[in-house]
Order: structure tokens, then sequence, then C-alpha cells
């Protein structure tokens, strides 16, 4: 690690529709400018129910945005960023540790027209989970899915929110840690992919640039936020390099980089945990998503109700 940051758009409607403070907009920004300039990241297709790697020739920016908590389909992609290197063209490519190590290593020696980003990563659920989740709730509101948004800021940036749209007009509106499938993952960390508790790259990253959420902000003096605010670190040369390219287009700090690299620690899980993840796997084979959903990854009824009271108050206010 070279340097650290927090860093906030300065465009309050980029930002809003952003996971944090909007920092990826500006990086993609930067590349698209650039002349023959691509970007590669997740968006979600199928009607939501696949996330995949694609680049700006099929698929709006703005699709890029926000955080997807599921795997990400990689397909061609690698390939394509090797055809567009070798036209000379810009590349960034966003995606996961491993994802950019893979890539890393696909590439082999170091391209300048290539930019690497990741983030701040504690696994990802995989997309059985993912579908079965979804059905249950198309299911529920008799229709299909329209889109999905795992960072909803109507509870404030503090509060993870989820809100999917579907295609007869109804939505479904929770708090993070009163979704099963979200409580799985920010919650209880138990369904993530068995391969993500054993990460050789949560704290090796081979990205210029790791972007993450600033949770720890008010530690650092600044008062307290609703809209969100990122954490940039620069991981070598090139990522120093570009930020200092866009910072006309965001309010960047740069804050100690010990204090700052927190969020890119890797995890360690106990063997009782691992024994519970396995049941949980298990069931969740044998019995299904809903089943999981009752015994894992739900809160009591009490706990419910008072959080349900605490965040709809703090929707009103935010």
């Amino acid at each position: 690690l070279i340097g650290a940051y927090w860093g906030i758009h300065k465009s309050d409607q980029i930002v809003l529709s952003s996971s944090s403070g909007g920092v990826f907009q500006t990086l993609a920004d930067y590349v698209l400018k650039k002349k023959n300039g691509v970007v590669f990241s997740a968006v979600y297709t199928q009607n939501c129910s696949r996330v995949e790697i694609l680049d700006s020739e099929n698929a709006a920016v703005a699709e890029f945005r926000r955080s997807k908590y599921v795997e990400s389909i990689v397909g061609n992609a690698f390939q394509k960023v090797k055809a567009y290197l070798n036209m000379g063209r810009y590349v960034m490519y966003c995606g996961t540790p491993c994802q950019i190590a893979g890539l890393h290593q696909f590439i082999g020696e170091k391209n300048q027209n290539l930019l690497l980003c990741d983030f701040s990563c504690g696994g990802v659920p995989s997309h059985q989970l993912y579908q079965d989740y979804l059905q249950s709730l198309s299911m529920k509101y008799k229709s299909e899915v329209k889109s999905v948004n795992f960072r909803s800021k109507r509870y404030g940036w503090g509060v993870h929110g989820i809100e999917i749209d579907f295609v007869n007009g109804k939505k479904y509106i929770s708090p993070a840690i009163l979704d099963p499938y979200f409580y799985g993952f920010i919650g209880k960390h138990i369904n993530v992919r068995d391969y993500c508790y054993h990460c050789d790259f949560a704290d090796n990253h081979y990205s210029d640039i790791i972007l993450a959420d600033f949770w720890r902000y008010k530690k650092f003096g600044l008062k307290d936020n609703k809209t969100g605010i990122s954490l940039v670190l620069t991981n070598s040369s090139v990522g120093e390099d570009v930020l200092h390219e866009i910072a006309s287009e965001i309010d960047a700090h740069r804050i100690d980089l010990d204090a700052a690299s927190y969020n890119i620690k890797r995890q360690e899980y106990t063997e009782e945990f691992l024994a519970q993840k396995d049941k949980f796997v298990r069931d969740y084979e044998e019995q299904g998503f809903a089943y999981v959903s009752k015994k894992y990854l739900s809160l009591s009824k009490q706990e419910r109700v008072k959080l349900r009271i605490k965040t709809t108050i703090k929707a009103i206010i935010n």
C-alpha cells in the first residue's frame, strides 16, 4: 500500500446513487474521457437473476454503481480486456480481489494502459442462493423482479438497506439486518461461498486502487454523514497518479495509512463457526432457502419489531 484517502464525489446525485461516496464513478469517468477508454465491472442481467462482468461498450456506467452482494460471472471478460489492450485502448477493470489476481496472471506483464480496481471483500454468496432468494420474493409479490438495490440509502448511508422493484409496480424494502439473504451476509456471514473463508486475496491485493466504505470517519474528526464517504487506498504508483489526476472531481483528503487499512484485514473463523456453516449448507441443499431463512437467517420477533421501529424512524429523519 502507498497511500490512503477519504473522498466524496462533488455531485450529490452521484453520491446518493452510489454505495458510498461515489469515487468509483469518478474513476470510470476518468477512463472514459480518455481516447477509446473502456470500463469493466459487474452489472445485473437476466431480470437481475445474474451478475456478470460486462464492459462499457455493452452496459451503461450507471449500471456498474453500487455493490452487488453475489458472485459475478467473469465469462470472457479477461479475453476482452486483453483484446482491448492489444488495440491500444485504455482499460479499467473493477472486480473482487480474487478476480483482479486472476486477471493480473492472465495478462502477464503490467500494461500501462490497464487500471486495476478492487474493493474490501468479505466473500460473496453463490448465484444459486441469490436466485432462490429472488424466487421466494417473486412468489410473495406475484411478479418478476425489475431491479435490485442492495445499498439503498433510504435509512441513510450508515444503515444498509435493500430495495427490490417488481414488474407489477410493487416494491420490497427492508433494512439489511431484517432481510434473510442480506442478514446472512452482513450480519452472520454464513451464506458466502466456502472458498471465501480461506481466500488468499482478502488482504493481498493486486489492484492499483482499493475502494471501501469509510466507516471509521468519525475517528478522523469528520462529522456525522448520512450520504456516504469512500475510503480509497492506492496500491501502486499507477493508482497514486490516477487519484491525483481525479482530485479536482472529488473532495479528497489524505489520511494515515496504517489507521485507514483496517478494512482490508483478513478475517479469521473459528472451528465452531465453520461447523455451523457446514450445517447451513447441508440444510439448504436438503430443505431449501425458506427453511434456512427461518432457522439461520432470522432474528427473533421481538428483535425484529424493535429494529423495524428504529429503522423506520431513521428513514423518516433521513
